[in-house]
């Protein structure tokens, strides 16, 4: 009894800790940025967290700013910043045609400032998602993929906690103009295992805004 309360606790403390995650979203297309050329991301949404167990849900904000470079044909790096933490990543695209694939794995951590709910924490996370994308015509397209998300939550208190999602994402990309691209997307990942960031489930939705520079 007394480890089923302590997993509670920590549930309850990520749960409440959710405003301090990284973006559950994308907000990428499975297209590369050209080698040497740069690319601004930035997005704003709306993130639920439903604590199965618990039977409560959490609303949060989520923001991010990211700038990409391309460094091969096929190959570009990106680090993005958010409220508490930052990331990096890659993106490969392996697939170029009518459809396009691409793999973009990410590794960051954010930092939890303690207020009176809640406490002093680390979050560290991993994100592996798969894009698949279709230019309908010059200025529209749509894409859809799978990701996985490991999360390890450290707070001050004491003890620790994990959890391993999977789910998945889709956009619609609309070009505005030769530098301008919308990408709105929605995303939804469920944790079989573990407590990070709930136990149970978590969406976003948002529009993100793509400038290529």
């Amino acid at each position: 009894m007394r480890t089923r309360g302590l997993e509670l606790a920590i549930g309850a403390a990520c749960a409440l800790a959710c405003a301090g995650c990284p973006s559950l979203a994308q907000h990428q297309t499975p297209e590369t940025v050209a080698p040497g050329k740069w690319q601004l991301a930035a997005s704003a949404g709306g993130a639920l967290f439903r604590d199965v167990p618990q039977e409560t849900s959490t609303p949060a904000g989520s923001a991010e700013l990211a700038l990409r470079r391309g460094i091969a044909r096929d190959l570009d790096a990106q680090v993005a910043a958010y409220l508490w933490g930052l990331d990096i990543g890659v993106k490969y695209r392996f697939l170029d045609g009518p459809w396009s694939a691409a793999i973009a794995p990410r590794l960051g951590g954010s930092r939890f400032v303690g207020t009176p709910s809640t406490v002093d924490s680390l979050y560290v996370w991993g994100h592996l998602p798969m894009i698949f994308g279709r230019r309908l015509n010059k200025t529209l397209g749509v894409g859809f993929g799978p990701r996985m998300l490991y999360g390890y939550y450290l707070p001050a208190t004491g003890g620790s906690a994990h959890g391993l999602s999977f789910g998945g994402f889709a956009y619609f990309e609309a070009r505005i103009s030769d530098r301008f691209r919308l990408v709105p997307e929605v995303s939804v990942l469920a944790a079989p295992k573990g407590t990070v960031p709930v136990r149970g489930w978590s969406a976003y939705f948002g529009p993100g805004l793509l400038v290529d520079l």
